[in-house]
Order: structure tokens, then C-alpha cells, then sequence
């Protein structure tokens, strides 16, 4: 009889426990997310209840970079979820009545603080589905500047893009010397048909006008040389010098018209050239 009285007991027990879990369970969720002023000062409130989550949403500039939480890991009582792409840490009680603390650091180098509490067993109350941490004035200072820090997983992201970049750059111009030189050996094949090297100047190559060649291809002049200071160049129309736009590259001007009369200045020093016609 007695035994029989022991498993009537237990059996009534469990009942009850599970009617009064069954109670706790159903208890009311806030079907409105909750806006939280926060100063560098203040400590925020989230009330969450077992089997649901509740997501800490910070401001759009901001970037998870560690949560610490007083209760939390393999034996805790409190799960965290959040990415270092992400503003927003989701927290979850494992144990009715569990109350922690929790930190957030962001990639501006702020510390969100507030306290975690598991409501389900306290009459009336609410559990918060979403919060929103509106920082002051102050700590929105620095949210309009650059973040003082970067995830690794970003930073690694940034360098294997510029990895990348770097690749690209080098494979293009190792391309764009290809593609000179296979210009230069063209052009130079069509030296004997192409090129009019009747200009008259002066041969002695003496500085600062040790000039090789000059000549024209019906399109553009040439002059080539070793010059230690690279000369102005001057086209001469009707007795007038005219400064000449050209480029020079490896000793050669490369003067983009033809010129029938010019001349070369360093200084108060110049020497003149002259096409031949007929």
C-alpha cells in the first residue's frame, strides 16, 4: 500500500509539473519590437523566454566584433548567435529564470552593455522577439567616421582582392610589353618603305644634341638620340617657333604631325632641322 501511495505521489507530481510548465510556456510574447535609448553610461534590459530568440539589433553603421555573456558556452544557460558581417546578436535561455550579462564591441570601437533575463516564470511579463539600441548624440560620433576596426574574415576577403588586383595589374602590363614590342619590331620592319629620313642637321652629335636620325612616316616626325636632357621642340612656320606637343620614349620624340622645319632647345643652346623636299 505504501508503495503504491510512493507512485501515486511521484505520478501526481510530474502531472502538476507539467501542467505548470504547460502554463509557464504559453505565457504572452511581444508581437512589438522595442526601441532602447542607450548612452555610454547605460545598461539595457532583454527579456527573453525558453524556446524563443531574441534579436539586438544595433545601428546600421555599426559591426559585431565580440559578445562575451556572463552565462554562456557548452554549460551556460544563454546561447549567442552573430556574424562579424552583421549589426545584430540574437541571444537565447537555455534555463527558466537565468539571468546574465552581456557585451557587445562593434567595429567602431564601442561596448554595448546590458543584463539578459528569462521571464517565463514572472506573472505578466513579456518577452522582447526584437529590440533596437538607439544610441545618444554622443555615441553617434563616432559612427559617422571610419571603423577603428575590421573582422579577420573581412580583412582576408580585402587581401585576397588585392591579391587579386595585384595579379591582374602585373598580367596586364607584362601584356601591354608584349604588345610594344611586337609594335616596335612591325614598325621597324617597315622602316625601308615607310620612312622619309631626308632632314638636314647637324651630325656631330654634340651635346646637348646628340641626334642619330630624324625622319617621318607621311603621318608623324621622329627624332631619335641619346640626349642627356631631353630638348623642347620647336616647329618653325613662316620664320616663328611653335612650342610642339610630342612624346618621348626610350631616345625617341615622336612628334604627331610631320614637320618640314624645326629646331631643338636646351636653354639658350639649339639646333635646327630641316626636311628635304623633292
Amino acid at each position: 500500500m505504501r508503495k503504491f501511495s510512493l507512485s501515486l505521489v511521484l505520478f501526481s507530481g510530474l502531472l502538476l509539473s507539467a501542467q505548470t510548465e504547460q502554463k509557464i510556456l504559453s505565457g504572452d510574447l511581444s508581437h512589438e519590437a522595442r526601441v532602447i535609448p542607450y548612452n555610454k553610461r547605460a545598461i539595457f534590459d532583454v527579456y527573453s523566454q525558453i524556446r524563443t530568440e531574441a534579436a539586438i539589433v544595433l545601428p546600421d553603421a555599426e559591426k559585431v566584433m565580440a559578445v562575451t555573456c556572463g552565462d554562456a558556452g557548452e554549460m551556460g544557460n544563454w546561447i549567442t548567435v552573430w556574424s562579424p558581417e552583421s549589426n545584430v546578436v540574437v541571444v537565447k535561455p537555455a534555463k527558466q529564470g537565468a539571468t546574465t550579462s552581456i557585451n557587445i564591441q562593434t567595429n567602431h570601437g564601442l561596448i554595448y552593455t546590458g543584463v539578459l533575463h528569462e521571464v517565463s516564470l514572472t506573472p505578466g511579463a513579456h518577452a522582447d522577439l526584437k529590440v533596437y539600441i538607439q544610441p545618444d548624440e554622443e555615441m553617434r560620433t563616432p559612427l559617422n567616421q571610419a571603423p577603428k576596426f575590421v573582422a579577420a574574415s573581412i580583412a582576408d576577403g580585402y587581401k585576397r582582392e588585392a591579391e587579386a588586383a595585384h595579379a591582374e595589374a602585373e598580367a596586364a602590363h607584362k601584356q601591354a610589353a608584349i604588345d610594344l614590342d611586337r609594335t616596335k619590331a612591325e614598325t621597324e620592319a617597315k622602316y625601308p618603305e615607310k620612312m622619309k629620313l631626308g632632314y638636314t642637321f647637324d651630325h656631330s652629335k654634340k651635346a646637348p644634341f646628340p641626334v642619330d636620325a630624324i625622319w617621318n612616316d607621311g603621318k608623324f616626325t621622329y627624332i631619335s638620340g641619346h640626349f642627356s636632357e631631353p630638348p623642347a621642340v620647336f616647329e618653325t612656320k613662316d620664320g616663328q617657333p611653335a612650342l610642339i606637343d610630342c612624346q618621348y620614349e626610350d631616345g625617341v620624340y615622336v612628334l604627331r604631325k610631320v614637320v618640314d622645319q624645326g629646331t631643338l632647345r636646351v636653354g639658350k643652346k639649339q639646333m635646327a632641322f630641316e626636311r628635304k623636299i623633292g
